[in-house]
């Protein structure tokens, strides 16, 4: 089953930020993550983390924006090298977390630019565990468009749609737990009264002419 991901009902904390309801998909590794006990005694990312900004991308787009939702909901995310590789029956393999595994300072301080933490950090924290203090300097995306570029190299120009309304198909980001995350789809067309970039979902063909929901 998905993990459902709803804003509250306060909205979004600027205009450019979507209401919508939609459900993220949790990987095996993720789901994993969330029932392993981890470990908070990095403080500074591994030199092949997937969210440094000084790495050569190895992750698709997809995946980014997985695991960077995934980080901003508060859940774990495991250092892949305290990581156990389980083969599975096709002959492909799968990294799982373990007993072992170490949470990735890289995802806490990715985290942290978002204003948020992941929820076992704070357990941990409130038991009196051991947490490591992150290392702040490090080199770690800023943006989830940054981490994006990073792995898929410069994205398509464009704007995000500025309606956004409730099936908006590029809104500018999401509320997502305790922190806010940005969009990364963009459009090229436009409102033909106000000029302003508008995606299909948010818009009608009116006489032949795109007209966004805000004008009609």
């Amino acid at each position: 089953m998905p993990n459902k991901i709803t804003e509250p009902a306060s909205g979004p904390t600027n205009a450019k930020l979507s209401a919508r309801t939609f459900t993220e998909p949790l990987t095996k590794s993720n789901t994993l993550t969330q029932e392993t006990p981890m470990k908070h005694t990095m403080r500074t990312p591994c030199a092949h983390c997937p969210f440094r900004s000084n790495i050569r991308g190895y992750l698709t787009k997809e995946r980014v924006v997985e695991i960077a939702h995934s980080v901003i909901q508060g859940q774990s995310f495991p250092c892949h090298k305290t990581t156990e590789a389980i083969e599975n029956e096709d002959g492909s393999e799968d990294l799982e977390a373990t007993a072992d595994s170490v949470q990735c300072a890289g995802a806490e301080i990715f985290a942290a630019k978002h204003g948020c933490s992941s929820q076992m950090s704070r357990i941990s924290e409130r038991l009196g565990m051991k947490v490591a203090k992150l290392n702040m300097r490090a080199k770690v995306c800023k943006t989830l468009t940054q981490m994006v570029e990073v792995h898929c190299g410069p994205q398509e120009e464009g704007e995000p749609c500025h309606v956004c309304g409730p099936d908006c198909e590029a809104p500018a980001g999401y509320q997502m737990g305790n922190g806010v995350v940005e969009g990364t789809e963009v459009v090229d067309t436009t409102c033909d009264s106000c000029s302003e970039f508008v995606c299909g979902a948010c818009s009608q063909i009116v006489k032949g002419k795109r007209i966004c929901d805000d004008c009609q």
